[in-house]
Order: C-alpha cells, then sequence, then structure tokens
C-alpha cells in the first residue's frame, strides 16, 4: 500500500497485479510498462514490428504484415519466396501490376499468349530450335491452324533447295515454277503438257491414250533423223514368219479388215529381203485419186483399172490407151 492505495497485489496463486487489483494472469499491469527489452519464452519480441501500424491488413515499411478480416494483404512493393504452397484447388494466384519479372527478365507476354503452351509436351531441345531466329510473332500466329505433325513438316527440310527432287521430301517448285530429279511419275489421270517434252516419251500397260497433242516428230524405238515418224524393230519381237510387224490396221468389227506394213528382220545384203504391205486379212486393196476408187486388187490375185470386179488377171476397163 502507498498512500493507503494499493500498488502492488500478490495473490496466493502467485499471480501479481501492478497498479491495479485484477490478477488473472501471473502479472497485470493497470498502466504502462516501460523497458529496455521483452522477452516471451526466453525470445526477445521485436515491438517496434507491430507497434504504429495504422491499417491492419496494408503493408508498412518497417512494419509487420498483418492480414485483413478477409485474410488480405494490400500495398507490398516486392515479394521473394521460395515455395507457393496452395491448400486447395481453388487458390489462385493474382497478379495485378503492369509488369511481372522472371528472374529480372520483364514478361511482355499476356496470359492469353502463354495460355497457348497449355498442353504443350515439346523439350527445351525442340523450343531451341528456335534460337536465333527473327520469328516474330505475327510470324508465328501463321502457325495457327495448322494440323500437320513434325514428321509431315519435315517433309520440306530440303537439303539441295526448291527446285530439285529429294528422297522422301515434298516437291518444292523453283522461282520460275520448275522442278527436276524426278526418277519416275505415275498418274491415274491426264497430264496437260503446255510446251515441249524432251527425251523419250515411253508407255507401258496403258490402254486408252486419246491423245499426245501436236508433235513435231515421233520415234518408235528410234530417234527420227531426217523424217517426221520412224519405226525400227526391236530383234525378234512381233516377227511374222521373218517380217517384222511395223504397222497395223484394224477396223472396229468383231473380224476386221486388217492392213499390214512389214520389213523383213534380214539385212539389206539379201536381195530377196523386202517390204510387205497388203491385206493380212482376206479382202481387196483399192487405191484411189479424188475421192474415187481407180484400181482395185482383189483378195484372187486379179488386177483391174478402172473396174472394182476385175474379171481377169489383168483387168484394164478403158476403150484405148493414151
Amino acid at each position: 500500500m502507498v498512500g493507503g492505495a494499493r500498488v502492488i497485489t500478490c495473490e496466493s496463486t502467485g499471480n501479481v497485479s501492478i497498479g491495479g487489483s485484477t490478477t488473472t494472469y501471473k502479472l497485470d499491469v493497470g498502466g504502462t510498462i516501460n523497458c529496455a527489452n521483452l522477452y516471451r519464452s526466453g525470445t526477445i519480441v521485436d515491438i517496434p514490428l507491430v507497434s504504429g501500424i495504422t491499417t491492419i491488413g496494408t503493408g508498412q515499411a518497417s512494419k509487420a504484415l498483418t492480414l485483413d478480416a478477409s485474410r488480405n494483404a494490400i500495398n507490398i512493393a516486392s515479394l521473394a519466396c521460395d515455395t507457393i504452397i496452395a491448400n486447395s484447388t481453388t487458390n489462385i494466384l493474382n497478379i495485378n501490376p503492369t509488369t511481372l519479372q522472371i528472374k529480372g527478365v520483364a514478361l511482355t507476354a499476356t496470359a492469353t499468349q502463354l495460355n497457348v503452351l497449355n498442353g504443350f509436351t515439346g523439350t527445351t531441345a525442340n523450343l531451341n530450335v528456335l534460337s536465333g531466329t527473327t520469328t516474330t510473332s505475327a510470324d508465328l500466329t501463321k502457325l495457327a491452324g495448322i494440323t500437320a505433325t513434325a514428321a509431315e513438316l519435315n517433309y520440306l527440310d530440303l537439303t539441295t533447295g526448291a527446285g530439285t527432287a529429294e528422297n522422301s521430301k515434298a516437291l518444292v517448285l523453283n522461282s520460275t515454277g520448275g522442278i527436276s530429279g524426278i526418277t519416275t511419275l505415275s498418274t491415274t489421270g491426264s497430264i496437260t503438257v503446255g510446251g515441249d517434252i524432251n527425251g523419250f516419251l515411253a508407255y507401258g500397260n496403258q490402254s486408252a491414250i486419246t491423245s499426245v497433242g501436236s508433235l513435231t516428230e515421233l520415234g518408235i524405238n528410234a530417234t527420227p533423223a531426217d523424217e517426221y515418224f520412224s519405226i525400227t524393230g526391236s530383234g525378234a519381237d512381233y516377227l511374222d514368219a521373218s517380217y517384222t510387224r511395223m504397222l497395223t490396221f484394224r477396223g472396229s468389227n468383231a473380224t476386221p479388215v486388217q492392213f499390214q506394213i512389214e520389213v523383213n528382220n534380214g539385212t539389206n545384203a539379201t536381195s530377196t529381203n523386202a517390204t510387205w504391205i497388203g491385206n493380212y486379212s482376206a479382202n481387196d486393196i483399192r487405191f484411189g485419186t479424188n475421192q474415187t476408187t481407180r484400181m482395185t486388187l482383189t483378195n484372187t490375185g486379179r488386177l483391174g483399172i478402172s473396174t472394182a470386179t476385175p474379171s481377169a488377171p489383168l483387168h484394164v476397163n478403158a476403150s484405148y490407151i493414151d
């Protein structure tokens, strides 16, 4: 007691009250405590960090960070952490500043642009393919809608460049629309040629060639030298006895008239080796001028001049000979 007033109260429980009568705690102080240091469980308490906080939930310089009633905190200049732990799938990291940096480098991409990478399964090696390119975002936008696989796009990875065919690669025309180096070409439709075909034009197992267009020269198993149309036999192919069938004309009937030109397959040093022109079928041969028959050689060997029905080995139907 001091001056009739209670100053310190000690209870049998060991609780002490200074400046008051309440002894709920081990030490109750009814006024201000002034001390150099305050310890709790042997650890000093840094009072200035919590002293002077003006608004709960708002960051202040050199003060402890407090959360508001909704557990939010604002006005934080920067935040560094080793690990972000989310305690539910609904937690969202919402960063509103205009600039976001990763390892000191500012990001200029939007969240929508970054979401393009969602589900990307490429490796860093795949991404490093773009290293050193001058590709812009506008260039990359051109890739939108492409459904080709990496293997399909690799068909365009040419060694010799445009204009030359390469094995297992796409055909890419040169600046003049040309391509070279094709070994074979097979089509199920038509091939239209606007210019010349250089070299040899061959065919095999083609049953419906309707036109080859306008030709300057044509050689079959031959190269025309001083003629428009040249045919050369090939060994023992298409032989009729010792004669090579060079040309055959047939009608469209089921049992057609057949006209044929043959050349002996032997040497020209043998005088009896000859050419043969005539009907392979048992039909007459007629010769004419001005769309009129002038001479007829029948299938029985009779020759008629000015008559189609000779009655003798040589039948001249004229009243005089000029």
